[in-house]
């Protein structure tokens, strides 16, 4: 574990444990035992392509709306959203640059969390994603750690 990683997971646990005033022993069993969902983030690089038509865009918004209800209909559906285009960057020292893909080529482009058994389980939903038919398009599945509070 990384020296980032172990400093967000502390402090994840701090804010934690001090709002609910729980003992790190019992919360650290009731955290295995709800690691069950799982995000994918939808990335992709940025085009320089047309904008679509209304037409093609309705297409494209059935795709995934049919992606998601076969997730939805196996019961592992939690939430999901879009990205917008625009955001601003805040970087440690205080700077604050425009867009969020000013130094970027890869867009974020929305995200979707799932219940699953366990992370394969979660990669094996990722399959026919639309944004996996774009010559770019990855997806990014990371679990979440959901605290119930």
């Amino acid at each position: 574990m990384s020296f980032f990683q172990s400093l967000i997971k502390n402090l994840q646990l701090y804010v934690l444990f001090s709002k609910i005033g729980s003992s790190p022993e019992h919360m650290t069993n009731k955290i295995i035992e709800i690691m069950n969902e799982f995000m994918m983030i939808f990335r992709t690089e940025s085009a320089d392509n047309a904008a679509p038509t209304p037409e093609e865009m309705q297409e494209v918004m059935q795709i995934w709306q049919d992606w998601i209800g076969g997730i939805a209909a196996q019961g592992k559906f939690v939430a999901t959203n879009a990205l917008g285009t625009q955001g601003k960057t805040v970087t440690a020292d205080g700077v604050v640059t425009d867009g969020p893909y000013a130094e970027l080529k890869e867009i974020v482009g929305g995200y979707i969390i799932v219940k699953a058994n366990d992370l394969d389980e979660a990669v094996k939903l990722s399959e026919g994603c639309p944004i996996l038919s774009l010559p770019t398009g990855k997806v990014e599945v990371r679990d979440v750690m959901v605290f119930d509070m």
